[in-house]
């Protein structure tokens, strides 16, 4: 199965995901959770289908628990800020 998104559609459905956990009441914990597993199902049953998503894949699969978790941090923080109105 491959991920048939560009980089920022899937930042953007993402987003949309955990903006719609948070409506809903999920802690940043809780939300950070489901992320690392949806990153374990992604890289274990979808090819990647950008250069950007390649790049996760191997990240994901070069790095220990820890990394990946932290990992799945980093981009929870970036798509709360891809969210947050832009300061001009």
């Amino acid at each position: 199965m491959e991920l048939p998104l560009t980089w920022d559609a899937w930042k953007k459905s993402l987003a949309a995901a955990f903006g719609t956990a948070e409506f809903l009441g999920l802690s940043e914990a809780r939300i950070k959770d489901l992320a690392y597993h949806l990153g374990n199902f992604l890289a274990s049953k979808v090819e990647p289908g950008t250069p950007e998503h390649r790049l996760l894949k191997e990240l994901w699969d070069a790095g220990t628990e820890q990394e990946r978790q932290a990992l799945t941090g980093m981009l929870v923080k970036m798509l709360e800020r891809e969210k947050a109105p832009r300061q001009y």
